[in-house]
């Protein structure tokens, strides 16, 4: 069962796409986390292709490799104890693992 996320509108979607450009430019990242379908349809530049991707997946793509985890806000909203906080540690290693890719020791 995949679980899936509540989308922002496509005119805020659209808004926000191009400060991901410009911040992209700006930072050059090494590697993105990815929090949410939406963040990765972007990254990835098809809703379709985000849609078959499991959190803790990395996924190369033009702007840098890319982890994909759900949306805090996703965990936040779960009303099971254990599985919300079974959400943030994932969250927790999604962010682990960006920093050991981008060469920090953790």
């Amino acid at each position: 069962v995949k679980l899936r996320d509540i989308a922002p509108p496509a005119p805020t979607r659209a808004k926000c796409r191009k400060w991901l450009v410009m911040q992209w430019a700006a930072v050059q990242p090494k590697v993105i986390v990815a929090f949410g379908r939406p963040a990765l349809a972007v990254l990835m530049g098809s809703q379709d292709k985000a849609e078959e991707a499991d959190p803790g997946d990395t996924i190369d793509t033009k702007f840098a490799p890319v982890i994909f985890q759900y949306h805090p806000a996703f965990y936040m909203r779960e009303q099971n104890k254990d599985i919300k906080a079974y959400g943030f540690a994932k969250i927790g290693e999604a962010l682990r693992s960006a920093l050991e890719m981008a060469g920090y020791p953790t």
